[in-house]
């Protein structure tokens, strides 16, 4: 922890943050200040800013009192750093949850990022979304899921899910990954873990054959049982491009995207005609484009990017007088 002293006023913050951070940082604790407390939560012992102190941690902060007595109503995992002014999972609830109050409202907001969608799938899911989803109600893959890798700690989730018509009437699931602040995806596990015993596979071995061997060279196959490889597929991957990588294209910052992708695959069974993947991410966050670009190319077909403000915007242009008043208190809030 490092104390800022910025216009008189003292900041406890964490030791080592870009500046884009460094600034959404400030900024938050600034609104946190003005608009709920000045005290702060403990880390380890030691007492930051941007957390909420443990009195207030029922109170589901940073989220909207506008949508808490609903959101404490949806079963999702809430993650570690929830009550942190820079939570990304509360910033995912804060966006989603209030356009998804109303399904015709919904639909044309999140149409700007999916010009397919028609109308939200109602009946499937919780009234057509679910937050933290990593199996699906038409699926019955048991505890572990259909990736056949979800422990207590572990696992790959969707920040967000919607089920939706697109305009040829096709069931249509949608995944998505949120990011605020994050300079990153996740990384493999399997390939720093120190149980495996052949990392440098991960370095050497080319793509294409891990892919001709079913994904039985790499360790989250072979040890842990996923099935990332099994569902590494057309039409939500080229199977092309991924095989020109001298070496695993997903042991770095690709991973977790590789992840989602291959959930919205295997979640696409019926009665799921298509799924896709999409990042949503803070307009102002320059860290993650060169890791999407690059995955695009791997995943052409079914998967897409997005700032966040592509939704405020279309919401403030909407004749909703709740929908405007919380966009913009959306984007003051998040800095755009």
């Amino acid at each position: 922890m490092m104390e800022w002293k910025i216009d008189g006023k003292n900041y406890r913050l964490p030791e080592k943050l870009t500046e884009f951070q460094f600034q959404m940082y400030v900024h938050l604790i600034d609104w946190k200040w003005t608009h709920i407390t000045e005290e702060p939560g403990y880390y380890r012992g030691t007492p930051y800013d941007a957390f909420f102190p443990e009195g207030m941690l029922d109170e589901m902060y940073p989220l909207s009192r506008h949508i808490v007595a609903r959101a404490k109503k949806l079963s999702f995992k809430q993650h570690k750093f929830f009550h942190h002014m820079a939570s990304s999972q509360a910033a995912c609830i804060n966006l989603f949850l209030p356009i998804m109050s109303d399904p015709v409202v919904a639909a044309t907001i999140l149409s700007a990022a999916r010009p397919d969608i028609a109308k939200i799938a109602t009946e499937y899911l919780d009234n057509g979304f679910q937050f933290e989803l990593w199996s699906a109600p038409w699926q019955n893959y048991g505890s572990r899921g259909v990736l056949n890798d979800h422990t207590k700690g572990a696992g790959t989730d969707s920040d967000f899910a919607v089920t939706y018509y697109d305009k040829d009437g096709h069931l249509c699931l949608w995944l998505i990954e949120h990011k605020l602040t994050e300079q990153g995806f996740t990384r493999c596990g399997g390939y720093r873990s120190r149980a495996n015993r052949f990392p440098a596979n991960c370095n050497s071995i080319d793509a294409k054959t891990v892919m001709l061997n079913s994904g039985s060279l790499c360790y989250y196959s072979a040890h842990c049982g996923y099935q990332y490889w099994d569902f590494t597929q057309e039409p939500h991957f080229s199977v092309q491009n991924i095989a020109q990588y001298p070496k695993c294209p997903f042991k770095e910052d690709l991973n977790q995207l590789w992840r989602n992708q291959t959930l919205a695959r295997a979640l696409e069974t019926a009665p799921i005609q298509k799924s896709f993947f999409s990042v949503v991410y803070h307009p102002h966050n320059p860290a993650l484009g060169s890791h999407l670009r690059e995955f695009e190319q791997l995943a052409p077909i079914r998967f897409s990017h997005f700032a966040t403000n592509l939704l405020v915007r279309k919401a403030e242009s909407l004749d909703n007088h709740a929908i405007k008043e919380w966009a913009k208190w959306y984007r003051e809030l998040y800095y755009f």
